[in-house]
Order: C-alpha cells, then sequence, then structure tokens
C-alpha cells in the first residue's frame, strides 16, 4: 500500500476491476492521497462512466490516441469487420473460417467448452495444429502452452509460420499475451469483454475478421452468475443482432456506441450509488488497518470465491497441502460438479447456478471417497497456510466447501495438451499427475541466515536504504508533496523510516532472546558474539521469544521527540504523529496485528542491554533516551488509532499513509539486509 500511495499510479485496463471492491478502492485512495499524478486506462467504459470518473477524479479524459501513435500502432492500417452469427461454432464452423486464413483465435467461455472444442478439433487435423490455453493447467504445462501460443500469435512474423493454426482459449487470453489472429471467432459476452477480445485480431494492422455467437448453453456463463449479468448480456446480443447481422467495419465510434448501448444503463446504477459506496470505503480502510489482516480483504480488492483443488488418490500422504500443484476452481462450479458427484453442498450467497460445466459421472461402481479436506489439529502454530502436515484428512461435509478440496482421481481426468477436466468416468487421473510438489528450494534458500550483531544488521539496512532505487531515492522524490499533506517538516518522513530502521529490532537485545542467540550458535559450532540479532541459521527447534512488542516499547523515547518538532502533545492530536508512526511500525513488522499491547517481564530490557541500546541510538544520531518500560506497560497510547476514519475524520488516515510508507521502507531493507550480509558473510564463512 504503501507503493501504491507514493507512486506514479498507472492502472491499466478498469473495466476489469470489481466495480464495487477493487475498483471503488481504487477511487477513493486516488482521491485522499497526495496530489500525485495517475493514468488510468481503458478502451472499453461507457462515455458517462468515463466523464463521471474524470470529474470525481478531477483529471483529464484523453478520448483519442494522438495521431503519430496511430501510426506506431499501425492502427492506421487496420481494416478489422465483425459479424453476428445466431448459431453458436463447432470444430467444423471454426475448420471453415480457418479456410484460407493463417491463424485462427477461437475465444470460449468456460474450461470445459475449451477442452471439448479443442479436442474435437485435434481429432480432426491433429494436436500439432491446435492449442488449448485455460487456466487448469499445472504451472510447467500452462508454461509450455503459452510458449506455444505467442510463437503461434506473436509479433514474430518468422515465427508465425510455425505453431498451431488454432488456439482455443478463454478470457486468459483477453490480457497479458500480446497475441494477434487473422480470424478470431468468440463466444457471446459482455460488449466490453467483445471489444477487448476482438482487440486480438488484426492487431498490428492489416485485415482481420471476427465472428460472434452464442454458446451451445443458453445462459452466458460465467457472465449470467453475475449481478445484472444477464441484462447486460442481453443488451449486447440486441445490438450485435441489430447492427451486425451483416458485417461491420470496427472503428473507435463503433465501438463507443456498442459499449454505450450495451453498458451505459448499468454503469448509470452504478454511478448513481457511488458517492455512498464511497463514504463506505473510509470505515472499510480503517477496519482493515485496525484488524491488521484480510478479514475486509474481499470488499476492498475482490471477493475470492475459488477453492484450491487438488486431485490425489491418497491425500493421508500429501503432507502440506500448500507445498503441492493444485487449481483454482469457482466455489459455484465446484459445488454442482459435487452435487452431480452425490455429494451435495448448500450453496452460498453469491455461488449462482453452477450448471456451467457439463460432466460425465457414469462411473461402473461408486469410488470410496469423492472428496476429502485437511484438518489441522487446535493450537497448530500459525496460519493454516504455514502449518506443516495436518493431522488427517476428512471427506467433505454436506453443508461446507472448505478452501482445500482433495478430489479423487477417478472422478476427473488430465492431459498436458488439454488440461483438467472434472468428470469423464473412465478415464481417471494417472498417479503422475497427482497435485505434483512445487519446488520451494529458492525460497528455503532465501529464509537461511548469517548471523549479525544489531550494530551490523542497522548498518546494512542503513545502507540498502541509502542505495536501493526503490527505497530512500524513491521517497524523496516524492517526500516534500507528501510531507506539505501530512503538514510535517521538511525531512521528518525520512528521519522517521531511519528511526525505524535503528529500532525495530531492539526487543532482541532482551537476555531471553540473547540467551537463545547464543545457545543456537553454539550448537552449530559457531562463535557466539554479544547482542546477536540473527543466527547463523532458524532452525525448527528454535525459541525465540517474541521481540517487536519490546522494541516498539523502547522506541517511545525516540518517537516523542519525533513528535516534538511539531510541537504535538499527547492530548493535543492536532496533526498526524510521527511518534504512533513509528511505534506502530516497529510493533507490526513481522505482523499487521497485534494480539497484545503489554509488556511482560521476559521482554524487558536488563541494565547492560538498556546501555547498548543507548549506545545505539547515539551512533546513529537518534534523539531521546531509552525509557525505563515497566512490567506490564502498555504501548496502547502510542499507536495508530484508523477508528476516526470511521467518523470521516482525516487526520487517522493521513498516519495510515505515513504508517504504510515507513512500514514498506523498513521491511524491504530489513530484508534485504540479510542478503547483504549473504554477500557480505556467506554462510560457513
Amino acid at each position: 500500500m504503501g507503493a501504491v500511495l507514493t507512486s506514479y499510479v498507472v492502472a491499466d485496463e478498469i473495466h476489469l476491476f470489481p466495480r464495487g471492491e477493487a475498483l471503488t478502492t481504487l477511487l477513493w485512495l486516488l482521491k485522499n492521497r497526495p496530489a500525485f499524478p495517475f493514468c488510468l486506462m481503458s478502451a472499453t467504459l461507457s462515455k458517462p462512466l468515463v466523464e463521471r470518473l474524470g470529474q470525481l477524479l478531477d483529471a483529464r479524459v484523453i478520448g483519442e490516441l494522438p495521431k503519430e501513435d496511430h501510426a506506431r500502432l499501425n492502427l492506421n492500417s487496420r481494416r478489422l469487420v465483425v459479424g453476428w452469427r445466431p448459431e453458436p461454432f463447432d470444430a467444423d464452423t471454426v475448420l471453415k473460417l480457418a479456410n484460407g486464413h493463417q491463424k485462427v483465435l477461437v475465444v470460449v467461455n468456460t474450461v470445459q467448452r475449451a477442452i471439448d472444442l479443442g479436442r474435437s478439433l485435434a481429432d480432426r487435423i491433429g494436436r500439432e495444429k491446435v492449442r488449448v490455453l485455460h487456466s487448469r493447467f499445472y504451472a510447467s504445462d500452462r508454461k509450455l502452452a503459452e510458449d506455444v501460443v505467442m510463437e503461434a500469435l506473436g509479433k514474430d512474423e518468422a515465427e508465425r509460420t510455425r505453431g498451431p493454426r488454432v488456439v482455443v482459449a478463454t478470457q486468459v487470453i483477453e490480457a497479458g499475451l500480446d497475441v494477434s489472429a487473422d480470424v478470431l471467432a468468440t463466444e457471446l459476452a459482455p460488449a466490453s469483454t467483445l471489444v477487448q477480445r476482438w482487440g486480438r485480431c488484426a492487431r498490428w494492422g492489416g485485415e482481420g475478421r471476427v465472428i460472434v455467437a452464442p454458446p451451445p448453453t443458453e445462459a452466458v456463463y460465467p457472465y449470467a452468475r453475475e449481478k445484472g449479468g444477464p441484462e447486460l448480456i442481453e443488451r449486447t446480443r440486441t445490438w450485435l443482432e441489430e447492427n451486425a447481422r451483416d458485417p461491420v467495419q470496427v472503428s473507435r465510434t463503433m465501438e463507443q456506441e456498442f459499449v454505450d448501448f450495451a453498458h451505459g444503463e448499468s454503469d448509470q446504477k452504478w454511478l448513481d450509488d457511488m458517492e455512498r459506496s464511497l463514504g463506505e470505503r473510509t470505515g472499510l480502510v480503517g477496519k482493515a488497518f485496525l484488524d491488521g489482516g484480510y478479514t475486509v480483504g474481499g470488499a476492498l480488492v475482490r471477493h475470492v470465491v475459488q477453492a484450491r483443488l487438488l486431485v490425489h488418490g491418497r491425500p493421508d500422504q500429501i503432507g502440506d497441502p500448500f507445498s503441492r500443484e493444485g487449481f483454482g476452481v469457482a466455489v459455484g462450479v465446484l459445488k454442482g460438479f459435487l452435487r452431480k458427484a452425490g455429494r451435495p453442498v448448500e450453496s452460498g450467497a453469491g455461488d449462482g447456478d453452477a450448471e456451467d460445466e457439463p460432466v460425465s459421472l457414469e462411473l461402473p461402481e461408486p469410488p470410496e471417497w469423492i472428496a476429502k479436506t485437511p484438518v489441522w489439529d487446535e493450537g497448530a502454530e500459525g496460519r493454516q497456510s504455514a502449518a506443516d502436515t495436518p493431522s488427517r484428512w476428512v471427506e467433505i461435509k454436506p453443508k461446507v466447501l472448505p478452501p482445500v478440496v482433495a478430489l479423487n482421481p477417478a472422478l476427473a481426468r488430465y492431459d498436458p495438451f488439454f488440461g483438467l477436466e472434472l468428470g469423464h468416468a473412465g478415464e481417471p487421473v494417472s498417479e503422475r499427475y497427482w497435485a505434483p510438489q512445487v519446488d520451494r528450494n529458492r525460497d528455503k534458500q532465501l529464509l537461511s541466515y548469517v548471523s549479525e550483531t544489531l550494530e551490523e544488521h542497522i548498518r546494512r539496512a542503513l545502507k540498502v536504504l541509502d542505495k536501493s532505487p526503490w527505497l530512500l531515492p524513491r521517497l524523496l522524490a516524492v517526500e516534500d508533496e507528501l510531507e506539505r499533506w501530512l503538514g510535517w517538516p521538511q525531512g521528518l518522513l525520512a528521519e522517521t523510516v531511519r528511526a525505524s530502521i535503528v529500532l525495530h529490532d531492539m526487543g532482541k537485545l532482551a537476555p531471553g532472546w540473547q540467551k537463545e542467540a547464543k545457545r543456537i550458535q553454539r550448537s552449530l559450532g559457531k562463535p557466539a558474539s554479544r547482542w546477536l540479532a540473527h543466527t547463523d541459521s532458524r532452525p525448527g527447534d528454535a525459541r525465540f521469544p517474541p521481540h517487536a512488542l519490546a522494541g516498539a516499547a523502547y522506541s517511545t523515547g525516540v518517537a516523542s521527540a519525533l513528535d516534538s518538532r511539531i510541537g504535538q502533545s499527547d492530548r493535543v492530536p492536532d496533526m498526524p504523529s510521527p511518534r504512533r508512526v513509528l511505534v506502530t511500525a516497529v510493533a507490526t513488522h513481522h505482523s499487521a496485528g497485534m494480539r497484545e499491547t503489554r509488556v511482560g517481564r521476559d521482554f524487558l530490557l536488563d541494565q547492560p542491554a538498556r546501555k547498548e541500546a543507548m549506545r545505539l541510538l547515539q551512533l546513529f544520531n537518534l534523539p531521546g533516551s531509552v525509557p525505563d518500560v515497566r512490567d506490564g506497560e502498555t504501548i496502547e497510547r502510542h499507536l495508530v488509532d484508523a477508528s476516526g476514519m470511521r467518523l470521516g475524520k482525516i487526520h487517522p488516515w493521513k498516519e495510515a499513509v505515513a504508517l504504510a510508507v515507513v512500514s514498506r521502507m523498513l521491511r524491504l531493507a530489513d530484508g534485504e539486509s540479510q542478503e547483504l550480509a549473504r554477500q557480505e558473510k556467506p554462510q560457513g564463512a
């Protein structure tokens, strides 16, 4: 968040942002941050929506590309026509379209439709002339499919003579892949989506042809499940039937009329409700800061309604389920499938109708089990995603769809060419494709540590801060504007960042932490320097006591000295407080939330540790002193409190912005400092 709030924000394809979540949050951020430049881009927004957003953000609307950009993109030589076909297309239809054309792209709306059509085409012309691309591949197979598609439809003319003649894809082709076909056949979708899709036809100039047809099913999934989706699809269909039964030339004017007709009414409804939504966003953002987690992430960014599906015949042998490759499957789709498989799961809000995945489940005999989910013992350390092996796997209950599901391989099939299919009895997933292990060697390497004292760690982190182009140099580029917005004197923000780096590990000076560090070093046969901040590794049996809360408590002396630079007192919080920002950044450095604000006896610094802390403050030129923290003392009054945001108060939000910036600088400098330590002092040296 700190990066977004202090950057030149460029948001592309904003029509793809969920309007009630990510788009509203983005608009709220742009309205309530310092006056930094931004650019929002989309070629598929209705005119009323564009004009209203321009007014809301006091932004200039650029409706047309400059002539030089038209020339550079070869748009002047582009000749594209779009036609409506009332009947769904099949493999024979696609092959007729491909006759006489070098490359054909077919975009369909569901994974199963892509697999079925791709399989039918491969049976007719061979796999070497067809490629299927969708979201349900294992990572290596998805990468191979994308490489082949880029070879076939990429910008390199020499490569375009090779590869498949026909590519069948889902929505994954709409953004992210710079490809172009001579002919595009696409299933009916919202107008903005269709405009996005036909941007993949004659993309770099020349002549292209687009055919839009309805899907085989009456309802247009997945759009029929979205709020207002059926009405939007119907208006899109009406325009195409009235204007494109005979092919129509594509132009910017034509595209705008198409989008305005289909989306104008729903856009106006959303605009009418937007002011209220922006007002409510303040409270949601405040709740996110207070909770320190992702409890309101869905409301702010996106409601993720997917389950993680692992295909495996012996889930009890999986171990950590998050170390295995799986598939993200829409909750509605998976519930519909399990219902057909004899394990009906109760529908929930937002599931919609899930009958968009035609499956065959005429099994010769029912499998022993259909779907299982992992269960962790109560008290397992950390979040479930950080836990190791679940205690057991149990069959899912009819009323609950858990976030992780293991599916019996007898109920699916997997082919590296076609991907994962749900159903299709008699062709179970081969054991070689049972939830492959994820390669985590790189992650393990990044988690290795080399020993360093607290002074060495601070020096390295400050060096990273000063030298890394994405840290202090980037902050200095926006510091003046940001400090004017905060009401802080020049240089105070950077000083707060430096103070957070010096202070964030002060809690490690406590006797209990130092005792454990020495034990680990000796167990490794390594020397145990005094005042260690890191040991040479982080063994699984390490028993380091928490230190962030203690570090925050012992940072209050410096923090209060920073407050004095703006003339702020504890009783009159008349502007954002660097004291609260600094203490909160240190306290939440390792976790976004705080369960405890009282410092226990085990976290207190003894006299030698306090003396070392004071030496470090003086060494790194920090104001203030090391406070005398008492057993049971709370730091609550020193913390950023975003609850006032719910009442529309601006000071808590400004404080939250400063906190986001300081926290980001601290976390990046801290993390990169160990990389610097590994370079200067390799492990084992």
